[in-house]
């Protein structure tokens, strides 16, 4: 069986002081609602009653208790686990308070004289209040215990120490951390909600800027450290700290409304944003009538710790610069074009690019400039996962999905990339939970890179558009260090070319219709829009090939 050690945090009473002072850290823990603690450890085997305030902010569930525990939520937030390894020997000090007789009648004596009935009663109703009881609990209390005084003091004697405890602040009493920083969330105007996956996020305003954080984000909990080192002077524990996110969760979740979330780039009725991800949260907006660049976006962007600002995008550039640090087919630049502008609707179902060509074409280089150009990463490429789930995980986390060098796709690896890249969900059983799933939902651009051609799978197949790219002689072979330069210098322009594009396109998309609708219908008259303001030849003749 197991005994529940229940650390408080409620008023003035902090549990968390005897806590540290009992050295009291099981292996198996719960956060709750009010940022307090349950210790799961084992039961010794006797009998062991309950005990209410065992030590100041201190309860014991043994024999009979009972405890709310994950994943039950309350309105001011749900019970999480901190810990989960093997309940642990219940210490000594635990074990001794329990066994040993308590005085219920907070120590005082079964006669209290004349001389001290005031003192006595007054020390009494302190030590009540400190452990967290009202002054309605206390008065009850001081009433009974009044009885020992000899004589007994008047009702009036016994409401005025009462009402004398309560009106100041217990001595040397530890301020309630999990309070002060719901009063920083406060003062800062903190906005709670949720996206339609009961995801919870906080919105507040900073240095002129509107920044959206998850609330289970290190972001959102270095800030609340910093907001509270700055008036306290001091960290918050870590068990405040948990107790306050989760009381936002519930606000978020419960209070907050409902709104879209986006991750690089979103959209609004006909009007598309792209998070240029730096440090003044600033976004382009794009129309059929033109971009421009603004700090106060009508969508909510979030950031991954991975993902890399985009250059303001300038004016004057030309898309074919593109060519100078790429190595792809000069016919083959309108599908690219139209894999990057389409990319930038934000809307699924995506096409998928998949790059080919032999040793030294440039394959991972010409990968990562396609995909920094929209969308910069720490990592622009990476090895593809073994793990289904870690496909939908790095999805989530980035807008672009792009894999190098992949030598292999098994057949449930094409079915996946296949369900990102139209937009589809992954669940798993939620930790410690078996009644909630985590549910991964996804709608993503894939790029891959290859020696030859690994997509065989017939839905993938359908989806995907495989450039070859040509080899490159020795004398025409640059240094990575070199491309890298002259896309860093070009980027900008290149970036605002493209969107010049974009614009242009949605301005004349309404007036394409193609007889011959192909599977990614959507994605071909796109790219019929995007030749004809570019002046290429026919979309479909490229399409097709």
């Amino acid at each position: 069986g197991l005994l529940v050690v229940d650390i408080d945090i409620k008023g003035n009473v902090d549990g968390t002081i005897a806590e540290e002072a009992l050295a009291l850290d099981s292996g198996l823990q719960v956060i709750t609602p009010s940022g307090g603690r349950h210790h799961f450890y084992d039961h010794p085997g006797n009998t062991l009653r309950n005990a209410v305030a065992l030590w100041p902010g201190i309860d014991i569930r043994a024999d009979g208790g009972y405890i709310v525990a994950p994943p039950s939520k309350l309105q001011n937030g749900q019970y999480v686990w901190s810990k989960s390894g093997k309940a642990e020997p219940l210490p000594d000090a635990v074990v001794a308070a329990i066994a040993t007789p308590r005085d219920k009648s907070r120590g005082l004596p079964a006669t209290i004289p004349q001389s001290t009935r005031n003192n006595s009663l007054y020390k009494a109703a302190n030590q009540m209040r400190d452990i967290g009881m009202s002054q309605d609990e206390v008065l009850a209390a001081l009433i009974s215990l009044n009885d020992r005084c000899i004589p007994p003091l008047g009702v009036g004697e016994i409401e005025g120490i009462a009402k004398s405890t309560f009106s100041h602040p217990p001595q040397n009493a530890k301020p309630n951390v999990a309070h002060e920083l719901e009063t920083i969330a406060s003062d800062a105007g903190c906005v709670f909600f949720h996206d339609s996956a009961r995801k919870a996020f906080v919105e507040l305003h900073r240095q002129g800027h509107r920044e959206i954080w998850p609330l289970e984000s290190k972001d959102c909990k270095h800030w609340l450290s910093a907001e509270f080192y700055a008036r306290k002077n001091g960290s918050p524990n870590e068990q405040a700290l948990a107790g306050a996110i989760s009381a936002f969760t519930g606000k978020a979740l419960f209070q907050g409304t409902e709104a879209d979330v986006y991750l690089r780039v979103g959209k609004a009725g006909e009007t598309y944003f792209l998070d240029l991800c730096n440090e003044r949260w600033e976004v382009v907006e794009i129309t059929s009538s033109g971009w421009r660049v603004c700090s106060d976006p009508s969508v909510r962007f979030r950031r991954t710790g991975t993902m890399a600002p985009l250059p303001t995008p300038i004016n004057g550039g030309n898309v074919r610069d593109l060519l100078k640090v790429i190595n792809i087919q000069d016919a083959d630049l309108p599908l690219v074009l139209a894999v990057l502008i389409n990319a930038l609707r934000g809307e699924t179902p995506f096409p998928i690019l998949e790059l080919i060509g032999e040793q030294g074409s440039a394959k991972s280089t010409t990968q990562k400039v396609l995909r920094k150009l929209i969308d910069p990463n720490a990592a622009n490429v990476r090895a593809l996962p073994a793990k289904i789930e870690d496909i939908f995980t790095a999805a989530a986390n980035n807008f672009v999905v792009s894999y190098d060098n992949v030598s292999h796709l098994s057949p449930a690896t094409q079915d996946v990339l296949a369900q990102v890249s139209t937009g589809s969900g992954y669940a798993k059983r939620a930790n410690y939970s078996d009644f909630d799933e985590a549910v991964i939902e996804v709608g993503r651009p894939v790029m891959l890179s290859s020696i030859s051609n690994v997509v065989t799978q017939s839905d993938l197949v359908d989806r995907t558009f495989t450039l070859d790219l040509p080899a490159i002689n020795s004398k025409g072979r640059r240094s990575e260090g070199d491309l890298e330069a002259e896309f860093e210098k070009l980027w900008p322009a290149l970036l605002g070319s493209l969107l010049d594009v974009m614009t242009q396109a949605l301005y004349v998309l309404p007036s394409i219709n193609l007889p011959d609708k192909p599977r990614l219908a959507d994605f071909a008259e796109l790219g019929e829009a995007i030749s004809s303001v570019c002046g290429f030849g026919p979309f479909m003749d490229v399409y097709r090939t």
